[in-house]
């Protein structure tokens, strides 16, 4: 938008441009503890990338292979807001996931809870998104233990995060051609699943999975969450986990199931959270 606006315009000067560039992630920006909240810091770095970039375009022909990346490294620096939010997320809570294997008592609370409430799986909604068959479990035991678990995470993992409760645990089937495309969780609690009154406006903070059948018994269905900026070799990370493999994770973090190309994939999902971040 900024070099759109540059080239456009005789009149104003590029201080202005990337004034009007940086009251529109400003509202972005001033969430993130970083160096971009300073805005004659912004400012600068806005025009500096500019200036580069202009020079790339005016000398395109033979700008060396050093110079590019090299331009290419600032507006890395620059612009990528995920990166930062991630980074700086990593750092100030710790570990991007958890993952460990259940004890057999453990899961046995998970089966018997399943076989208990005799699961009548319905369609998830929205299925461009979303395609597989859910229930609600409602077991008591099995909401302590997760709970338990979470709170144990949390500290272990220096996520430190205010958590007050969890909502309802999700079971989950995988059959050939079903899927769940990319999204994040962090988008509040559902009131009808609720288990906790948290505040006013309670915010999801950490995701769960539970892995339930090997791998062996079907083909694709990965859990895929993106852990690494746009420049990585590999931005997200591919997990096919044993029975009884937990994951938690930070409920802002991207993921996706991959289409399952053959057998049933089976899982337990839920979310914790608290009020909202401060």
């Amino acid at each position: 938008m900024f070099f759109h606006h540059q080239d456009s315009s005789k009149i104003q000067k590029k201080r202005e441009i990337a004034a009007q560039i940086y009251d529109e992630i400003d509202t972005i920006y001033c969430k993130v503890p970083c160096v971009m909240k300073n805005k004659r810091f912004c400012l600068d770095q806005i025009c500096n990338l500019y200036n580069d970039w202009d020079r790339l375009r005016r000398n395109e022909l033979t700008a060396s292979e050093k110079s590019i990346s090299k331009f290419l490294k600032v507006l890395e620096t620059t612009c990528n807001l995920v990166g930062k939010i991630r980074q700086w997320t990593i750092m100030k809570f710790g570990n991007p996931l958890v993952k460990f294997k259940l004890n057999d008592h453990d899961l046995s609370i998970i089966e018997n809870a399943i076989v208990e409430n005799n699961l009548e799986e319905g369609e998830a909604s929205n299925q461009d998104l979303r395609k597989c068959k859910i229930d609600w479990i409602e077991n008591s035991k099995l909401r302590s233990l997760l709970l338990t678990l979470c709170h144990q995470v949390n500290v272990n993992a220096e996520w430190n995060l205010q958590i007050l409760g969890g909502e309802g645990i999700q079971y989950t089937l995988y059959n050939e051609g079903d899927h769940y495309n990319w999204h994040v969780d962090a988008q509040g609690f559902l009131k009808s699943q609720q288990m906790v009154t948290c505040s006013d406006s309670p915010t999801r903070k950490i995701s769960l999975t539970v892995f339930l059948n090997d791998p062996e018994e079907y083909e694709g269905g990965e859990l895929e969450l993106e852990l690494f900026g746009p420049l990585a070799k590999e931005r997200s990370v591919k997990f096919k986990e044993p029975k009884g493999t937990v994951i938690f994770f930070p409920s802002d973090t991207w993921h996706k199931v991959n289409p399952i190309t053959s057998g049933v994939r089976k899982s337990l999902v839920s979310w914790f959270g608290g009020g909202p971040y401060v």
